[in-house]
């Protein structure tokens, strides 16, 4: 071989490594992120975050992703969340059994609020058996709640209410 069939041979060589190895690593970190589990949220962490935000308004959404209504609704929370970032905190609790459909749908949907699994237990204690329901709180205390749909009419509505 001559030296210039070396060199290309070589760079050849080196590219197709580069790519292999590049791709593969991108696509295992996105794999990685894809499976990382979506954190468990207890009667625990109500209790918790209730005393942390003792000087705020907090939504908590229990919702799933094969709730029709659930969807329907979700648009609504998403722009709520983005015009009153900073002056209120929404948080969104999945009753799936798949934590894989549910990071599916927070990325086809483009949620900008904080998502996590619902605990069985937080569920039963709240005697949560019906979907879509939100819970109000203001300055950790409970201020109300929404069964069905919220739209962002109502969202607002109630948020003006209370601030």
């Amino acid at each position: 071989m001559t030296k210039r069939k070396i060199l290309l041979f070589a760079v050849l060589f080196g590219l197709t490594i580069a790519i292999l190895f590049g791709c593969s690593s991108k696509s295992d970190d996105a794999n990685k992120d894809s499976k990382t589990p979506i954190k468990k949220y207890s009667m625990q962490d109500l209790k918790n975050q209730l005393q942390s935000d003792n000087s705020s308004i907090l939504f908590i959404n229990f919702w799933a992703t094969y709730c029709g209504e659930c969807r329907k609704e979700m648009p609504d929370l998403i722009q709520f969340y983005d015009e009153f970032k900073g002056k209120v905190k929404l948080i969104g609790l999945s009753l799936d059994e798949s934590e894989d459909e549910v990071r599916n749908f927070i990325k086809i949907s483009k949620v900008n609020f904080p998502i996590y699994m619902s605990d069985k237990e937080l569920a039963k204690h709240l005697m949560i058996n019906a979907i879509p329901v939100t819970f109000i709180f203001k300055n950790g205390k409970y201020a109300g709640s929404h069964l069905g749909s919220y739209s962002f009419s109502q969202l607002k509505e109630d948020f003006e209410k209370l601030k």
